[in-house]
């Protein structure tokens, strides 16, 4: 290659550093200081199942009582003072006119914001049009929606429809919003029983943490409803269970349901799981304490007799033997010794007296 040549290509290969790089003007490099500054804290919006700047969906069931524990949590978080009100947008287009009134009463007394359809010109589009805005102007910084029912805002079960609203959400959080979404499970169970959730994957793929709510009656607690939050995804540091207590009873005023709403220790939750299973297990329990008393207290025994008289397997009998096998007379029903040749013997802590029939009287 000559001298010419060689110039020449210096020459183009220094026009070509001149040109601007398609992608320069989209890099982040030297803003980082900025950014820094307008980075939210880790907060909790909803405690232990929401976090500031992110994206959340929770699925329940009809009648599980997620508007009910969502305006409970919101509200703990402003009164404790993690989350400012007038930067919380609650979005009802799934309630009646009479149940709107109600939570804006709710909403006015904490300081948050409540729109609801076809009031004062509000419509699911203008909804995507003020996303869009505040994602423009950087507005949706701090900004908190609660969006109930999400499959008012979209066609769950239309994945390109589904698609689209997620990178519309995704853009939003980009830009320091928070969305929480209320949505409905599945009306089909899966293979364990437990709830799952509805319409096409792409929420859950493209949300930044999930959770699935189911209720049961607490035991124990007569009238009492227990929630569990069960964390299908996540991305910063909420719980995998939260579970939440409140009055299971329709006729009850929600205005007291709201205010007895609360978070479930996980001491107490330990005891009410404790009282649950027992009430479980009650008819086996009182089989195997009257096969004990009358004599049959090896294992291989009461496994064989139990199972007759139940339509328990072996195997979950055994269950039974091990969970209440101990020494502590409020939570264990026998003890258990290593026998001859390995064998395990059973003994009640307490001696078993047979339940009173109302029949013999």
């Amino acid at each position: 290659m000559n001298t010419t040549e060689i110039e020449a290509q210096n020459v183009e290969a220094q026009r070509v550093e001149e040109i601007a790089h398609p992608l320069d003007k989209f890099s982040l490099r030297g803003k980082h200081e900025l950014l820094v500054t307008q980075k939210l804290a880790q907060v909790h919006v909803m405690q232990g199942v929401a976090l500031l700047g992110e994206s959340t969906v929770l699925y329940a069931e009809h009648n599980t009582g997620k508007t009910l524990i969502t305006f409970a949590l919101l509200i703990e978080a402003i009164k404790s003072g993690r989350i400012r009100g007038d930067k919380v947008y609650y979005i009802n287009v799934d309630d009646s006119f009479n149940g709107a009134i109600d939570k804006l009463g709710f909403a006015q007394k904490y300081g948050f914001h409540y729109l609801a359809r076809d009031q004062e010109g509000f419509s699911v589009e203008r909804l995507r049009v003020a996303m869009l805005e505040m994602i423009e102007t950087g507005t949706a910084n701090g900004t908190v929606l609660v969006l109930d029912t999400l499959k008012k805002f979209v066609d769950l079960m239309d994945k390109t429809k589904s698609s689209k609203f997620a990178d519309l959400v995704r853009s939003f959080v980009s830009k320091g919003g928070t969305v929480i979404a209320l949505a409905h499970t599945n009306k089909n169970r899966g293979a364990d029983g437990r709830p799952q959730y509805g319409g096409t994957s792409d929420i859950i793929s493209d949300f930044d943490c999930a959770h699935i709510m189911s209720a049961t009656d607490a035991e124990g607690q007569q009238g009492v409803k227990l929630v569990e939050f069960r964390n299908e995804k996540s991305r910063g540091p909420v719980e995998k269970y939260v579970y939440c207590t409140y009055p299971g009873d329709p006729k009850v005023p929600y205005v007291e349901k709201l205010a007895a709403v609360r978070l479930v220790p996980e001491e107490e939750l330990a005891e009410m799981k404790h009282k649950a299973r027992m009430a479980r297990d009650a008819e086996a329990i009182e089989i195997i304490k009257k096969c004990i008393s009358d004599g049959v207290s090896q294992k291989m025994e009461l496994l064989k007799e139990v199972q007759a008289q139940t339509d328990l397997s072996r195997r979950a009998v055994g269950i039974v033997l091990d969970t209440y096998a101990g020494t502590d007379k409020t939570r264990n029903f026998w003890s258990v010794r290593v026998g001859a040749r390995g064998a395990k013997i059973y003994s009640l802590l307490t001696p078993w007296i047979a339940p009173v029939d109302p029949d013999d009287y």
